[in-house]
């Protein structure tokens, strides 16, 4: 008897936690609506993420009346999803000097090469993305030795700007600065609009 009011009352508490309202469906019709591309304004996807920045730093030091500078960078970053032998580096307007691996106190000059604006540096091992690389960069940022684009709202894409170091303009004030919104003074990982 005990066994029977058990399934009963099983059955019953089955049967009253069942949803007894019913969802109403609506169906909603939307206007139509046409998107299209300005002629001549090509599509620009995003830049593939391959490394993941985890920590940099730089030291800079101004020549004035070179409107250059001399950097130094510390970065340490890992493969962001798929392992990977190469690093892919935008350096616009530098001289690369060198390049170091760094392991604890130790360094290791670590091949590369530069062309377009790029620093390419090829690894003797594949890194996955548990791996965390440290890199120091020594090179020369040169701003004003390639020619200047930009877009409409900011005329010149130089990472750094030199406001009148020759003195030229009496009464102004001789200024170095940076906006790091068209283009960056420091090696990065993929294009700076990132």
């Amino acid at each position: 008897m005990k066994k029977y009011l058990s399934i009963v009352v099983a059955a019953a508490f089955l049967v009253s936690c069942g949803h007894s309202k019913r969802i109403a469906r609506q169906e909603v019709v939307l206007d139509t609506l046409t998107v299209t591309a300005k002629s001549g304004d090509p599509y620009r996807a995003a830049a593939n993420k391959v490394w993941e920045i985890m920590h940099s730093r730089v030291s800079l030091t101004f020549d004035w009346n070179e409107k250059t500078a001399d950097a130094n960078e510390w970065i340490t970053l890992h493969p962001y999803f798929y392992a990977t032998d190469t690093l892919l580096l935008d350096a616009k307007s530098m001289n690369i000097q060198r390049v170091e691996l760094i392991k604890g106190q130790l360094t290791w000059p670590v091949a590369f090469t530069y062309h377009n604006d790029s620093l390419k540096i090829n690894f003797n091992k594949l890194y996955t993305a548990a791996d965390a690389i440290s890199l120091h960069i020594v090179y020369k940022a040169m701003p004003y030795s390639s020619i200047t684009g930009g877009s409409a709202a900011i005329t010149d894409d130089r990472g750094l700007y030199f406001i009148n170091t020759d003195h030229k303009i009496p009464g102004k004030p001789s200024q170095i600065w940076t906006q790091g919104e068209t283009e960056l003074i420091n090696p990065i990982p993929g294009s700076p609009q990132k």
